[in-house]
Order: C-alpha cells, then structure tokens, then sequence
C-alpha cells in the first residue's frame, strides 16, 4: 500500500544524486511538493529538470513555507566523505566535511524546526553505520556520522513531546538501510 503525501511539502538535502535524489523523486511521486538543496548545483540542476529547486537554507526553509504554505519533512541527507587518515587529512578536506555533514545538518534542522513543530512534522536524518560503529578508515566522516545520530536522538528527546517525529536511517550498504 503507498500512502499519499497529497498536500504534504519536503525538503530534500543531498539531493543532486543518490540516496536524496531518489527520496525526493519518491516523495514527488507520492505528491509531496519538493524543495531540493545540495552542494554539487551542476547535479542538483539536472535533477531539478523534474522537480523544483530551492537553494540556501534559511532562504530554503522561508520559501518552502511560503511557496506551499507548510513544511512536513526535512530530510537531512547531504552528505560526503574527504580524505581519510587524519594525518593524511588537507584543512579544506577536513572543513569541506564538518560544513557539509555537521553545519549543513544543523542549519537545515534549526531552520525548518519552527514549521516543523506547526505541522507535527518529520525530521529525517539519513546517516552511516559509520556512526555506530569505529571506522578506522575514515575516523573524520565516522565522527560526523556520529555527531548526526547523537543530534537527531537529541534532537527528538527536545521536540518529540512538539508532536515532530525524527528518524534516522542508516546505511551499511547500498541495498541495505536500517531505521531507528
């Protein structure tokens, strides 16, 4: 059974390929109206061909809300991994990845929160089973996987009582997803 989203509008981080683009056609299929958002705008431009883009985040949220008149969904998928021994690790690698999966969650969730909690919304955090588990291959992008999950089960204990419900989805491989 497929549950409509007729009326219902998201925000799709991360979504110029992969796991957000597939959420946000999905989410479109259903009905939902969909704001799309990522860092890799050549990508996203192609995936808006099908869907409406909207881009910075307050600016983002803002005009979600007021082109639809309501936000139910944010789906916190952008995403990325850079470099990989810490002391192999480039500055910009290092901040490329803090900005995108550690300031880019915060932003996105801070903004949209307050339509959030008006609707009884949903907030969606796509993580990594990098963020439950060591990944000595990768300790930065596993710190920032789990920086997401303590946010997001954070983030629930704060606005759960609001009537907002938070998941978190985590990948361990690509045909594989786990929800908490």
């Amino acid at each position: 059974m497929t549950q409509t989203l007729d009326g219902a509008t998201a925000i799709v981080t991360g979504a110029s390929s992969g796991i957000g683009e597939a959420t946000a056609h999905r989410l479109a299929n259903r009905g939902a109206s969909v704001a799309l958002a990522a860092r890799r705008t050549d990508r996203l431009e192609a995936v808006a061909d099908a869907l409406r883009e909207e881009v910075a985040v307050d600016a983002l949220v803002e005009t979600t809300v007021e082109r639809f008149g309501s936000l139910d969904i944010l789906v916190n998928n952008a995403g990325l991994g850079r470099g990989s021994d810490v002391a192999e690790m480039t500055t910009e690698e290092y901040r490329t990845m803090m900005g995108t999966n550690v300031d880019g969650v915060f932003f996105a969730t801070r903004a949209a929160l307050p339509h959030l909690r008006e609707s009884e919304g949903n907030l969606v955090y796509v993580g990594s089973f990098a963020g439950q588990y060591p990944r000595p291959f990768n300790p930065v992008y596993a710190a920032t996987k789990w920086w997401l999950r303590g946010f997001a089960l954070s983030v629930e204990a704060s606005v759960g009582p609001d009537g907002v419900a938070v998941t978190v989805v985590n990948l361990y491989r690509r045909d594989k997803l786990e929800f908490f």
